[in-house]
């Protein structure tokens, strides 16, 4: 990697510091948390065709009532509302856990719960299908399960294993090879997307990543849309080089 992208990374990390120690009102921190959650929440459904605005992502986001609404684009956002939610729960209960096979699976269930979907999809299950996103192909569904097994091993392991000035920027580089892969396995029949994002974040907030920068990635992938398609696809296509992936 080059020295600016090091740069950058350590930028990053005194940003999170930043965002992370400085002292706020709660009601501040509650709407800044509203704000960026409704940030992440309306870019990781825009980037799959929702076309809901920021504002009544927002309204969803803060709606407390409990109800769920039958119509498609809405139930997809309080989905992604609920799973984001679900993490932070946790996060706050003290029950984090590593990214593992099953869990991706849960929130696959989670982000697709309750929607329309082709015969063919199952959520939280495994794909059965050959599936192409524009020139690119994915595994064969027999080897998916297996991928993602080897995948999460890598990830849980020693190459991402740090504490001390290290965690932050080695947290955003994992973040975003779980990203990166995770689109390349294509695992579930509906979803990939959305579930890549979510275990993006759940990455970030269980490594300490304040959860008001932790939305940021996929706001940055729905406003430079192109630019991320085009990162994917050279990733793919270049054999695996994921710098300049990284560096996006």
């Amino acid at each position: 990697m080059s020295p600016s992208f090091c740069m950058a990374l350590g930028e990053a990390r005194s940003k999170c510091d930043h965002l992370a120690n400085v002292p706020v009102p709660p009601s501040y921190a509650r709407e800044l948390h509203e704000i960026t959650m409704s940030k992440g929440v309306h870019a990781t459904t825009a980037i799959e065709g929702n076309t809901l605005t920021e504002e009544e992502v927002v309204e969803i986001v803060r709606r407390s009532d409990g109800q769920r609404h039958a119509d498609y684009q809405v139930r997809e956002v309080e989905n992604v509302v609920l799973s984001y939610n679900s993490v932070l729960f946790a996060l706050t209960q003290g029950h984090t856990t590593a990214l593992t096979t099953e869990l991706i699976k849960q929130f696959n269930r989670q982000v697709l719960d309750g929607l329309a979907l082709p015969e063919e999809v199952r959520p939280g299950e495994i794909r059965r299908h050959s599936v192409a996103v524009g020139r690119y192909r994915g595994p064969d569904w027999d080897r998916c399960e297996e991928m993602l097994s080897r995948m999460c091993a890598w990830l849980n392991g020693p190459a991402f294993s740090t504490d001390g000035p290290m965690r932050i920027p080695l947290t955003i580089i994992k973040a975003s090879l779980t990203h990166l892969y995770l689109a390349w396995i294509h695992p579930f029949g509906d979803g990939n997307g959305r579930t890549t994002r979510l275990c993006e974040f759940f990455v970030l907030v269980t490594s300490g990543v304040p959860t008001s920068a932790a939305h940021l990635i996929s706001n940055q992938c729905n406003k430079t849309h192109d630019e991320y398609y085009r990162q994917l696809q050279y990733a793919s296509e270049s054999g695996g080089d994921v710098t300049r992936f990284l560096t996006y």
